[in-house]
């Protein structure tokens, strides 16, 4: 590599912009040496829990739609659900601005809105390079000694503020269990003997949600590099005997982050002193060395059987033999930073084909529950005694294979038996936890009808350009499979846990909607004369980019630019004083600049057949307020519906055309459309006073309930309250 190619690659601000993008999620794998350090039982706290006799149960059905609810329900299809919403209260309840699960969760823990919280979108925007970041957490690196020993644990920030009302509650005696706590990682200490496991924006051993590992013999069909949504392709060539080696590719190596921050300090001070190219081979040839050291690795093998019926698979001392289409049990991977220091993960594997062409499906390496890498749970045992219960469980946020299905590398069979693996997982939790624990306040968060709606809306919505009839056929009641189990875990909870002081919750954050078009932001604001480009051609984005160091908004010229778009529909306005090429001057042209371009949008309509695209638009300066104000966005769009802010946008791309017609799997979503049209459900056993419940009242309803103080700075309504004349 030339002197001038590296300066430009490896100069240190480029360096610390492509680590601080890889490092958000990517290498929440953060990774590294907290497998040396014990992990200790505690249960510690300073609040004992007091004895009452009420108790609150909520379930947290994400993305639970009220118009498939009443439909279903009207159908006589979910009993348990009709019966709660007869004995008590089932209306909708209003969601966040905008209606994402991280916003919308936020909002309801904390009972704020995002000015308070400070979680706008699962992204949000770094002021100096424009770059998109991940919004809910940020990764603290510890250092090591002789690059061998940590001098500390690695550590997360949770970057939500507010106070979530559950742990108002334990801080006043009430025993609570938080189960798949949405927002909630790292997990912290809660009062009261209180147990918690993180949920939401939990990453993967790498510090993803969906980096998977696909490995095929196919190199003519497959684009072998890794896909928008991050997954690992690699080509494997079996020889003579049926045998094929490959790597799976693990964690960021954080050892190898600091000898590289060494060489360039050393780099950049030899240039300082007027050192030559020449001087600076063996700086060069080190740094060079390093990027084979960049990922912690281990190896895999496949074998397959002499009729090429099945194959086996062989990682590190453990050897399966799976058919095609057959799920592997839990697999335990160990990577080895050191002889020190090794990081626990667990995955499962999928063959799909192994006939004539071989491919192979590995699941995201999931945080070990036995030994966390970073803190999914407290006290920071309870991940692990909860696996001596239940068995191995999946421990990403995110745990459904959507990524895998989007991208065709798992079919919808595949799909749907990991989905309810994962349900079964998530109704053991809850009864373990019920039956043995009997917390006064209790919380479980089930992401599955949001992530099966995602993937099968097409089947809902025959309309769609994604409709497939012989698909339907076969995974037309997919979503309506995921209702039913909601609706059997609801009528099992009822049965056993529920007396005349319980208070019991069933819920949504947001609904759903169909995604039939795609709509680009920044596209639309180039051909408005928003943002100016520097060049024809906008490359396409992925997550590796986000993850992995790419570059964003390579062809925007910064100053001609007056506004952009980064995140699911948010737009940020390029003003002076706060972003580092900012035009735009605060004030008057500020203010004229946002109602204008949020008049233009309003009047924004499909070419195809004139439909409004836009429900609405909102001012982030009138529908946020509170102390994380100067991070809200300038514009927040809410889409009509069966529109959507297409996937560049969210990663700041600048495709060619405005609207792009959705042709994939991932078919409905919620994500960018207006919060009236989507909003969630509200059930309980008992019948509330307030007629148009917000997410933000429940954690008030809920603390007032349990006799618990509501802290000054909320913002919800007591529902039962009689409203006032």
């Amino acid at each position: 590599m030339s002197e001038e190619k590296r300066a430009k690659k490896l100069s240190p601000a480029r360096f610390e912009q492509k680590i601080s993008r890889r490092d958000l999620l990517k290498t929440t794998a953060l990774t590294l040496g907290s497998a040396a350090l014990p992990v200790v039982s505690c249960s510690g706290g300073k609040v004992p829990p007091r004895k009452i006799r009420e108790r609150v149960i909520i379930l947290g059905f994400d993305a639970v739609s009220p118009v498939l609810l009443r439909e279903f329900m009207d159908r006589g299809l979910l009993p348990n659900l009709e019966k709660l919403a007869r004995d008590g209260t089932f209306t909708e309840i209003t969601s966040s601005i905008p209606p994402e699960s991280p916003v919308a969760w936020s909002t309801f823990s904390v009972s704020a809105q995002a000015g308070v919280h400070g979680i706008y979108d699962f992204l949000n925007r770094d002021l100096q390079t424009y770059n998109p970041r991940i919004a809910s957490v940020k990764p603290v690196y510890p250092k090591f000694l002789w690059d061998l020993i940590p001098l500390g644990r690695p550590q997360a920030i949770k970057l939500q503020t507010g106070k979530p009302f559950w742990v108002q509650a334990a801080e006043h005696g009430i025993k609570s269990a938080m189960l798949e706590a949405p927002v909630a990682f790292p997990a912290y200490e809660v009062e009261a003997e209180s147990l918690l496991l993180s949920g939401l924006t939990t990453p993967d051993i790498r510090g993803t949600q969906a980096t998977y590992h696909f490995f095929t013999t196919d190199i003519y069909s497959e684009n072998i590099k890794d896909t928008e949504f991050g997954g690992k392709l690699s080509v494997i060539e079996f020889d003579s005997h049926g045998r094929a080696e490959s790597t799976i590719v693990g964690p960021w190596n954080p050892i190898t982050r600091q000898k590289r921050a060494r060489l360039m300090d050393e780099l950049a001070k030899r240039r300082s002193q007027g050192a030559i190219a020449a001087e600076l081979v063996d700086l060069n040839r080190a740094l060079d060395r390093l990027e084979k050291e960049d990922f912690l690795t281990v190896p895999v093998v496949f074998t397959l059987q002499g009729d090429r019926s099945r194959v086996t698979i062989e990682l590190q001392d453990q050897k399966i033999t799976l058919a095609r289409g057959e799920w592997s049990d839990w697999i335990e991977i160990e990577f080895s930073l050191n002889f020190l220091i090794q990081l626990k993960g667990i995955t499962r594997f999928i063959p799909m084909e192994v006939g004539g062409d071989v491919k192979i499906f590995m699941s995201p390496i999931e945080i070990h529950p036995d030994e966390p890498v970073l803190p999914i749970s407290y006290p920071p045992d309870f991940s692990a005694r909860l696996a001596r219960k239940i068995g191995l469980y999946k421990t990403r946020g995110w745990a459904a294979e959507t990524a895998a299905l989007k991208e065709l590398k798992l079919d919808d069979k595949a799909f749907m038996e990991d989905l309810d693996l994962i349900i079964d997982k998530r109704e053991a939790m809850a009864f373990e936890i019920l039956e043995h624990e009997r917390p006064n306040l209790f919380l479980e968060v089930f992401s599955c009808p949001d992530r099966v709606q995602h993937m099968f809306w097409s089947l809902v919505d025959k309309g769609h350009p994604a409709y497939d009839k012989d698909r339907d056929k076969e995974f037309g009641n997919a979503v309506l499979h995921v209702y039913q189990r909601m609706d059997t875990f609801l009528g099992k909870v009822r049965q056993r846990f529920e007396d005349e002081d319980t208070f019991l919750i069933v819920m949504s954050d947001h609904g759903f909607s169909s995604f039939r078009k795609g709509v680009n932001l920044n596209t639309w604001l180039v051909k408005n004369g928003y943002m100016k480009l520097k060049g024809q051609d906008d490359p396409r984005y992925n997550l590796k980019d986000l993850f992995g160091g790419g570059d964003f908004f390579v062809n925007v010229d910064w100053s001609g630019t007056r506004a952009y778009s980064v995140g699911l529909g948010l737009i940020f306005i390029n003003l002076k004083a706060r972003e580092a090429q900012g035009i735009v001057e605060p004030g008057q042209e500020y203010d004229t600049l946002v109602r204008e371009i949020a008049g233009r949008l309003k009047d924004f309509r499909d070419p195809e057949d004139g439909v409004r695209v836009v429900h609405n638009v909102y001012l982030g300066r009138e529908v946020y307020h509170g102390p994380r104000i100067d991070e809200a966005p300038d514009l927040v769009l809410g889409f009509n519906q069966n529109y959507r802010v297409s996937w560049q946008t969210a990663l700041g791309g600048v495709p060619p055309e405005v609207i792009e017609p959705n042709m994939e799997k991932w078919s409905g979503d919620h994500c960018s459309v207006d919060r009236d049209l989507v909003p969630g459900v509200f059930l309980t056993n008992r019948k509330i006073s307030l007629p148009d419940p917000d997410l933000r009242d429940v954690a008030p309803t809920v603390l007032k309930y349990l006799g618990c103080p509501v802290p000054a700075e909320y913002e919800g309504r007591d529902l039962f309250e009689k409203p006032a004349v």
